[in-house]
């Protein structure tokens, strides 16, 4: 008999899967809460994204250092020790779990935290340094103010805009859900 170190439950070995890695040579998780373990990252949205795997099994499989991820072990072709994630076309690090892809500093956060907060903001703007030091949890309006300029900004200036019918330039301010025109 052995004890599964998810549900605590005593059961026959036959009941667990093999693991060369373990000293009495099976998995530590049971056959029934090993298949629950792999299928929740695949779980519902949770405001607008996937459910974060499992703090446990992330720490299992996943090693951190000054702000860079990699696999405790090799696998799928990645050796153990190498820097995971790649950099997608929004500028943040991704990484890809059991088939779906995570952003790396949610990775971080839920590693040192436990917890996967609706937003994370990148204290310095950078989006690829994932340094627990630089990540912090906000509120969507402390987000927003913390955004880039957007690409149609012509002017470099947040709020101030071109208003081409009075051919002036105009500056307003959102606080609180409201504008205001500053002139």
């Amino acid at each position: 008999m052995k004890v599964c170190a998810k549900c605590g439950e005593a059961k026959p070995y036959t009941e667990f899967h093999s693991s060369k890695n373990r000293a009495d040579g099976k998995h530590p998780y049971c056959k029934v809460c090993d298949a629950l373990k792999r299928r929740k990252p695949r779980g519902d949205l949770v405001n607008g994204r996937r459910e974060m795997p499992d703090v446990e099994w992330l720490k299992e499989i996943i090693d951190y250092q000054d702000g860079v991820l990699s696999f405790r072990k090799s696998r799928g072709g990645i050796s153990a020790g190498s820097p995971l994630g790649y950099e997608s076309p929004n500028g943040y690090l991704h990484v890809r779990l059991l088939g779906i892809l995570y952003p790396v500093h949610r990775i971080v956060w839920k590693l040192h935290h436990g917890t996967d907060p609706e937003f994370i903001d990148h204290v310095d703007g950078d989006k690829k340094n994932n340094s627990i030091d630089n990540l912090r949890e906000v509120t969507r309006t402390q987000n927003n103010r913390n955004a880039s300029l957007s690409k149609a900004n012509t002017t470099g200036f947040t709020g101030v805009c071109y208003a081409k019918r009075e051919r002036m330039y105009r500056a307003e301010i959102y606080a609180e859900g409201k504008r205001t025109s500053l002139g």
